[in-house]
């Protein structure tokens, strides 16, 4: 039997999802290997930021391969959110939990990556910061603290950074169970290992780069 129109539907939202994820992991490895320059000191990141920014490609490559894909994944995404969260007490299984995770997780992302854009990108991109400028800013910013002497805007990147990294890694290891790409159970277990190790490095290297920030290193 064909399938019907609803399910066809379903299915391209469920590959568009799947590929438009696939697009911001390889992005935000990238964006976090960049800014991990940070931790060889200012002269570097510096460098780096001026030499990316410069380049005429950024905008339409930012445009087609994270702004664009950011926007169909949270728009699909957010419409599954409707369908509620998995009751983890009845099924225990690592699939139930992977789902429940990326659930609690998308909405810390995307609120953490549409603050990341909007302080620190759109001024950018308005004219009213330059690319130098932005270890000092992330210095001076990473480093204030709120209420007794606490780093808030620091803690609430690191909480972010983890948000993002969380809810990818469980994306792609819920994709390679589900039965995609390799198509051996053996290798889509060793795969599904290595992207777990590969989260958890991404984490530990991301928040080297926020303490490193939010000890004012200027």
């Amino acid at each position: 039997m064909s399938p019907t129109p609803t399910e066809r539907r379903a299915r391209l939202a469920a590959r568009l999802h799947a590929w438009t994820g696939g697009a911001l992991c390889v992005f935000v490895v990238a964006h976090l290997s960049l800014v991990s320059s940070a931790l060889q000191g200012p002269r570097r990141f510096a460098d780096l930021a001026r030499g990316i920014h410069s380049s005429p490609l950024l905008a339409p490559l930012e445009l087609g391969l994270v702004w664009g894909p950011l926007a169909v994944h949270a728009g699909l995404g957010l419409a599954r959110l409707r369908g509620g969260f998995p009751d983890v007490r009845r099924d225990t299984s690592p699939a139930a939990w992977r789902l429940l995770l990326q659930r609690v997780t998308a909405p810390l992302a995307l609120a953490f990556i549409a603050y990341h854009g909007v302080t620190l990108r759109l001024p950018l991109l308005l004219g009213r910061a330059a690319p130098e400028d932005l270890y000092v800013t992330l210095a001076a910013r990473l480093s204030s603290t709120g209420p007794a002497g606490i780093p808030t805007e620091a803690a609430a990147y690191a909480l972010g950074l983890v948000a993002v990294v969380a809810h990818l890694v469980a994306g792609v290891r819920t994709r390679l169970e589900q039965g995609g790409a390799p198509r051996r159970p053996a290798i889509r277990r060793v795969a599904s290992a290595v992207v777990l190790l590969v989260g958890v490095v991404l984490v530990a290297l991301g928040l080297a780069v926020v303490t490193h920030f939010a000890g004012g290193a200027y």
